[in-house]
């Protein structure tokens, strides 16, 4: 699975401004039903700050579940991603993702980067 966030704002040395954050995602699929990842829910907050603010703090938040050949009852294999994006005043930004598996699998391994 993979989830992507992105803040896109405008600033002028003490406010930010034009606030627009968005996601994106890609799930595994299997041939044939039922089907394997799927996005169960999603959700996109201001977690502080604002527009108007020295700084916007946004939060992206994808779940993801499975239901496949490894698992067909589909209560096995839950997957969050978190991403926390800051954008500041000044042009700066800062980001931290955090990620929880219900349960992993021989050879499954993370892949975390911003840019």
């Amino acid at each position: 699975n993979e989830w992507d966030s992105t803040l896109h704002w405008s600033y002028d040395g003490s406010i930010v401004y034009d606030v627009a954050f968005q996601d994106a995602y890609y799930v595994h699929r299997e041939s044939g039903p039922p089907g394997g990842w799927y996005l169960k829910g999603y959700s996109d907050l201001v977690w502080s700050g604002c527009s108007g603010c020295s700084y916007i703090q946004m939060l992206g938040e994808g779940n993801f579940g499975y239901i496949g050949a490894f698992d067909s009852s589909g209560t096995v294999y839950n997957n969050i991603y978190d991403n926390y994006i800051t954008g500041r005043s000044n042009g700066s930004y800062s980001w931290t993702a955090n990620y929880w598996w219900k349960q992993g699998f021989p050879g499954w391994h993370m892949q975390i980067w911003c840019c």
